[in-house]
């Protein structure tokens, strides 16, 4: 969070930027989703970890990452996007760049 602020007469205007502090949130989201899908711990869950390698995802893991991400973040995700996740931080890539088709639920 940036706060920043001027003096305009007797008063002082601040500026909160929530930005940043949004986007936190929503990883974290996306961490706590991945975490009960894959049984892990919330902190375990990393940008550079790979699905299949590092947390032993097999193709019904995955699609319930679909199914999660879709309840979640409230996106369709075409099936095709799915085989292109390789780790957490291309998911979290794709959930940024708003490439999925926005339905119900929260968007980044």
């Amino acid at each position: 969070m940036v706060i920043s602020g001027r003096q305009t007469g007797d008063h002082l205007i601040l500026s909160i930027n929530l930005d940043k502090m949004v986007i936190n949130m929503e990883y974290e989201k996306l961490q706590n989703l991945l975490a009960e899908i894959l049984e892990v711990e919330p902190e375990q869950i990393r940008r550079e970890k790979s699905f299949v390698r590092d947390y032993g995802a097999d193709s019904l893991t995955l699609f319930q990452i679909l199914m999660g991400v879709e309840a979640v973040f409230g996106v369709i995700v075409e099936e095709e996007e799915l085989l292109q996740w390789n780790t957490v931080g291309e998911l979290w890539e794709y959930l940024q760049t708003g490439r999925g088709i926005t339905g119900k639920g929260s968007s980044l």
